[in-house]
């Protein structure tokens, strides 16, 4: 990490809005960590850590690339052909600024020189002297979910295994139950997860609450809960390798002296960690792995040692190793759920194959289909709907990329992943976050941009996704498009407690704002309506009612980007009812680490303009973009990311090549560690 950074423990207290700053500025001077964002918008374009290269033999690497951006001149930059000032020439004059809001004078037109008006700057009513800014210097934050359809078994216990040359893992103890239960969910979810520590990702398995069946009495409960959240059915029906070579130890004499004035719960807990290191230096010495070392052994073991309730001990330790684990490389936010400190596997029912049919495959050479004698894809399998889940990450530790990398690929080689296709509808969803959190003014920039650019980017995907009931359009779909729906009056009258409510007064204050931050004219005569939503985006006194318009109009929808936001003129501290982020809920599903770089990248170049480019820049970026630029051009996104998806675009289903080509999700290699020829009366689906 470059740039000095302060724990975030060291809060300092928040500056007072300046009169001539926009109403929602309660953010801090730009800080060095800030100068060094602005310096990944300049130049190359190439320093972003989500920036990815293919080297000769097609694996993507992490090393800087040396390909220039698009455009000759960067409008972030200031240089020649561009319109803004650098970071630090607007610090300057912003600290200039600041001393002059000290004076009495009234020359502004913002300023009265007695009492308050309406013309007085709405930013006097964010700060209170209370407030706090969050740790100087924060670090910009990416979480992200991959969500696939995964194989389980082929079904019934006479069924062959439909692709034996394939060699991934298919259960074979889990004939029989039910894909609902308990034990079913977590011997796959757990699966997932021993993969990938085998991979060397730091992932936790953890109590899933909402996979348990409250339909089931006090017996039956407790004869559920006999296959634990750390367990698996599959490794308790399998024979224990390592029963042979452990059925003669015993554990050395415990010295741990008994002092009847320490506390009881402490001692334990020392002897029984003493005697699971034994346990664990006893499988290293003759070179057996503990994970084969089933219960049923363990069980034995404690049947021939053990007090009554060391047992309980044991597996409450058991169970702290199993869910404690912490990922070095994760980021730290105020607030945030400790479970985001590691990877972690669990299930999304929505992930399913019931909409998967026939048609949506094409067949190997030589298949022929015959419903009657054999099952036809995707029935050939039980599948199970997977989302697997980042730590909170810094996009400049290169190391968190290349955990996602090594995590696909493992993924990829073990389990047998359904193809990517419109009807799986699975997604890749991008959180993104800041240890600063997030201020009403960098949002209102963010809604401001997304719905000038949402078509464009829309356009980098798949032609369903924009259809899609959990990933709508914001400029169609939310709540503040319904509120100013010109077709339908209906919608209008529901939906107007959407609009802000500050009154006409308050709204044209608003508007002398955005009036020097958007280009209104090109605005206007790019999409009439466009303007409306933005003018209206910039008349929001909070983050509380700018989230609730960016919402979807119903609940059983979602819109392309989640506001996981609260707040007023700074975002809440993180929770576990909210998170603050925004969820970028666009990318269809995939575990393509090149595909899911770029994407990133292209994110990232949203979020850095919208955050930190100075208000000149975010202008000229605004108006390029109005005048129908490329956004690969306007954000300064790099040439390797611009020629990715180029080349990827759907240029048989339209000239122009307006979605990313869905041809791919056909193919018939798909997501195999090698490449495998269809075998005769094969059905190749992943």
């Amino acid at each position: 990490m470059s740039g000095p950074w302060r724990p975030i423990n060291q809060r300092r207290p928040a500056r007072i809005a300046s009169r001539n700053e926009p109403p929602d500025a309660t953010r801090a001077w730009p800080t060095a960590r800030d100068v060094e964002d602005q310096r990944a918008l300049d130049g190359d374009n190439n320093t972003d850590p989500t920036d990815t290269d293919v080297d000769g033999d097609g694996d993507v690497s992490m090393g800087d690339v040396d390909d220039e951006g698009p455009s000759s001149s960067d409008p972030m930059t200031g240089a020649p052909g561009g319109a803004a000032v650098g970071i630090a020439a607007w610090r300057e004059q912003r600290q200039g600024m600041e001393k002059d809001a000290k004076s009495s004078s009234s020359s502004s037109p913002l300023r009265s020189s007695g009492s308050r008006s309406v013309t007085d700057d709405p930013g006097d009513d964010y700060d209170s002297e209370g407030e706090r800014a969050r740790a100087a210097g924060g670090k910009l934050t990416y979480g992200i979910e991959l969500e696939f359809l995964m194989a389980v078994d082929a079904g019934k216990p006479e069924a062959a295994d439909p692709h034996p040359e394939d060699g991934r893992w298919l259960a074979r103890y889990l004939f029989g139950e039910d894909p609902e239960s308990e034990g079913f969910q977590y011997t796959v979810r757990n699966r997932c997860v021993d993969a990938l520590r085998r991979a060397g990702v730091v992932v936790n398995k953890t109590d899933e609450i909402h996979l348990r069946d409250y339909s089931m009495d006090d017996s039956e409960e407790e004869d559920a809960r006999k296959v634990d959240f750390i367990d698996s059915l599959e490794d308790m029906a399998m024979p224990d390798r390592n029963d042979a070579a452990l059925r003669g130890w015993s554990p050395a004499t415990p010295w741990v002296l008994w002092d009847g004035r320490a506390n009881a719960n402490v001692l334990v807990y020392i002897m029984v960690g003493d005697l699971l290191q034994e346990f664990f230096d006893e499988h290293t010495s003759r070179g057996i792995a503990l994970i084969n070392t089933r219960n049923a052994t363990v069980d034995r073991i404690a049947a021939r040692f053990l007090v009554p309730g060391a047992k309980e001990e044991i597996r409450d330790l058991r169970l702290s190793r199993e869910t404690g684990y912490i990922d070095p490389h994760h980021v730290d936010v105020p607030g945030m759920a400790n479970k985001y400190r590691a990877w972690l596997v669990t299930t999304d029912p929505s992930v399913n194959a019931p909409a998967v049919g026939v048609g949506h495959y094409e067949m190997p050479p030589g298949y022929v289909l015959d419903g009657r004698d054999s099952p036809v894809p995707p029935d050939c399998y039980r599948w199970w709907g997977a989302e697997v889940i980042t730590p909170v990450y810094d996009t400049e530790n290169r190391a968190c990329a290349e955990n996602i990398q090594r995590a696909v690929q493992q993924l990829r080689e073990e389990f047998r992943i359904h193809k990517p296709m419109s009807a799986v509808r699975s997604g890749v969803h991008v959180h993104w976050g800041h240890q600063d959190g997030w201020t009403l003014l960098q949002l209102k920039r963010f809604a401001s941009l997304w719905v000038v650019i949402e078509e464009s980017l829309f356009r980098l995907h798949r032609s369903d996704r924009s259809n899609f009931n959990y990933c709508r359009s914001l400029r169609e779909r939310s709540r503040l498009a319904y509120a100013l729906s010109p077709d339908n009056p209906a919608l209008r009258a529901k939906y107007r407690d959407a609009l802000p409510q500050g009154g006409s007064a308050v709204s044209r204050r608003y508007d002398r704002y955005m009036a020097s931050r958007i280009p209104l004219d090109s605005l206007g005569g790019m999409d009439g309506r466009l303007l409306g939503l933005v003018q209206n985006i910039w008349r929001y006194p909070d983050i509380d009612t700018l989230a609730a318009a960016m919402s979807p109009w119903s609940f059983t929808d979602e819109v392309a980007v989640r506001w996981n936001v609260t707040g007023e003129k700074r975002s809440d501290d993180p929770s576990m009812v909210q998170k603050q982020t925004l969820e970028f809920r666009m990318m269809q599903g995939t575990l393509d680490f090149e595909h899911i770089m770029h994407w990133m990248q292209v994110c990232h170049r949203v979020i850095l303009v919208c955050r930190i480019a100075p208000d000149e820049s975010f202008y000229a970026i605004m108006e390029q973009l109005c005048k129908k630029a490329s956004i690969f051009d306007a954000l300064g996104v790099s040439r390797a990311t611009h020629d990715y998806f180029l080349q990827h675009l759907d240029y048989e289903t339209d000239p122009n090549g307006r979605y990313w080509e869905a041809s791919t999700e056909q193919a018939t290699e798909g997501y195999s560690r090698r490449q495998i020829q269809p075998l005769r009366n094969e059905k190749r689906i992943f």
